[in-house]
C-alpha cells in the first residue's frame, strides 16, 4: 500500500508561500544555477505544489532545490518534478513535485513545521 498521500498537506490558499529554486543535479551531477523565485501552494511531507512564470521540465533526471521560510525555520528541500499543467489563473505553470530527504530528521521537521500549520489554521 503507497504512503503517497499519507502526511498531512498544508494549503497555503489566501497567500501563497514566497520561496527560490535552483536546479541543484543533472542525471547525478551537481551544476551551478542562478535560484528564481516561485510561489508554494501547498506542501507535505511527500511533496510540493509551487507556481513559476518559468517553465520546468517534467523528468528524473533534474534534481532542484528549494529555499523558503516558514514558522521562522528556513528550509533547503530537494525534488523532482513529477506533474506539471497550465495555471487557470494567472500567465505561468503549476507543478507537482515529489520531495527527497538525505536525512530523515529533515523529513521530521517538515513534517512537524506542516503539522503546527493545520493546527495553528484550526
Amino acid at each position: 500500500m503507497s504512503n503517497r498521500r499519507s502526511n498531512v498537506r498544508f494549503y497555503f490558499t489566501d497567500n501563497p508561500l514566497d520561496a527560490t529554486v535552483h536546479v541543484h543535479k543533472i542525471k547525478q551531477t551537481e551544476v551551478k544555477s542562478k535560484a528564481g523565485p516561485i510561489q508554494i501552494l501547498d506542501i507535505s511531507g511527500n511533496g510540493l505544489q509551487f507556481f513559476s512564470p518559468l517553465r520546468f521540465q517534467v523528468t528524473d533526471e533534474v534534481l532542484l532545490c528549494f529555499n523558503f521560510r516558514v514558522t521562522q525555520k528556513w528550509f533547503n528541500v530537494y525534488g523532482r518534478i513529477k506533474r506539471q499543467w497550465q495555471s487557470e489563473t494567472e500567465q505561468g505553470y503549476i507543478y507537482g513535485v515529489a520531495l527527497e530527504f538525505e536525512e530523515y530528521a529533515a523529513k521530521t521537521s517538515l513534517i512537524q513545521t506542516v503539522h503546527q500549520l493545520r493546527l495553528e489554521q484550526e
